[in-house]
């Protein structure tokens, strides 16, 4: 009991980034940052509140990087590294890389505009400022197979936990926001990204006889504008419902952390269970 209350106490999804190592034998009281380390006989909690104890508070970088590479890096190596819940990696997962992947997406493609409080600032869609990183844009167009992924993996392991017919049901929907996106700009990806300036020389080539140069590589950039306003300008006009659809992938993605959020628990629970038999295993072990 004691154990899992300690484990419960430092569960991961309480203090963001912090790992926890479990060693039965250590006695050590070692706290330390980059820039400060106390070495001594308190408990770092109220377990010490009332007693005597003693230590001392090293601030030389020097030392202090000693202490982390050999004194904690020797009690690290012989401690029992606890599992993080499988919640707190899969939100993590959901809400900070792929929530990511997509604000990068958007930030590529769109394009804010206004001068607060003289004009209102928004979103707006421009074919010119628009930017395809070609391997962000590759990937994006397979960017709801992740949430497949995730949420395949979470029907398996919580069958009759998670509601896996509405995590189906918004991850389909989630394909078909990004199909749709992808269908209305992939045309002009390819053309901006492949094409444009390969077009630019070939036509500055071909105009170029070596009487005027810059007069040809301008005819040339009057070609492919030209080329780009009649093949995708109209794209423009459909600016607003781009930003819809950014705006309904942003929210199937919240609803998929909600299907996830309500097996919190028993993803928590399971991460505990098995770090106490890690733990049990090797008290039967010594």
């Amino acid at each position: 009991m004691k154990i899992k209350n300690a484990l419960s106490v430092l569960e991961q999804e309480k203090f963001g980034n912090l790992e926890v190592y479990i060693n039965l034998e250590n006695h050590a009281k070692l706290i330390m940052t980059d820039h400060i380390a106390y070495i001594g006989s308190q408990n770092f909690s109220d377990a010490s509140e009332g007693n005597f104890e003693l230590g001392f508070l090293v601030k030389d970088s020097k030392v202090i990087r000693d202490i982390e590479r050999n004194i904690f890096a020797e009690i690290k190596n012989k401690s029992i590294y606890c599992i993080i819940s499988e919640y707190r990696a899969t939100m993590e997962e959901i809400s900070v890389k792929l929530a990511n992947k997509l604000q990068n997406i958007r930030e590529d493609i769109l394009t804010w505009v206004g001068d607060p409080p003289f004009t209102f600032r928004q979103e707006v869609f421009f074919i010119d400022d628009a930017y395809f990183h070609k391997e962000r844009w590759e990937e994006f167009k397979e960017f709801h197979s992740e949430f497949e992924v995730i949420t395949e993996k979470l029907i398996d392991e919580y069958p009759s936990e998670f509601n896996k017919e509405s995590a189906r049901e918004t991850v389909k929907h989630l394909r078909k926001l990004v199909k749709l996106l992808v269908s209305e700009l992939d045309e002009l990806a390819k053309f901006k990204t492949n094409q444009e300036e390969s077009m630019m020389w070939d036509k500055f080539h071909q105009l170029d006889v070596g009487e005027n140069m810059e007069e040809a590589l301008e005819d040339a950039r009057y070609y492919v504008e030209n080329y780009k306003e009649k093949n995708y300008r109209e794209i423009e006009y459909k600016g607003k419902e781009l930003i819809k659809t950014f705006d309904y992938i942003k929210e199937s993605i919240q609803d998929i952390e909600t299907i996830v959020d309500e097996i919190k628990d028993s993803m928590i629970r399971k991460a505990l269970n098995q770090n106490i038999e890690r733990i049990l295993q090797d008290i039967k072990k010594q």
